[in-house]
C-alpha cells in the first residue's frame, strides 16, 4: 500500500508539473505567433492601403 501511495503521490504531481511547462510553452508560442501575425498584417496592410489609393 505505501508504494502505492507514493506512486500516487508522484502522479498527482506529475500533472502540475505538465500543467506548467505546457502554460509556459503557450505562453512562448502565443507571443511567437502573435509577432509573426502583426508583422503579416503590417505588411499586407501596406500594400492594400496603396493600392486603394
Amino acid at each position: 500500500m505505501r508504494p502505492f501511495k507514493m506512486h500516487t503521490s508522484t502522479y498527482t504531481h506529475l500533472p502540475a508539473v505538465l500543467v506548467r511547462t505546457i502554460y509556459k510553452a503557450l505562453n512562448i508560442y502565443y507571443c511567437f505567433f502573435k509577432n509573426i501575425c502583426d508583422r503579416t498584417l503590417k505588411i499586407k496592410q501596406q500594400p492594400l492601403s496603396t493600392t486603394k489609393q
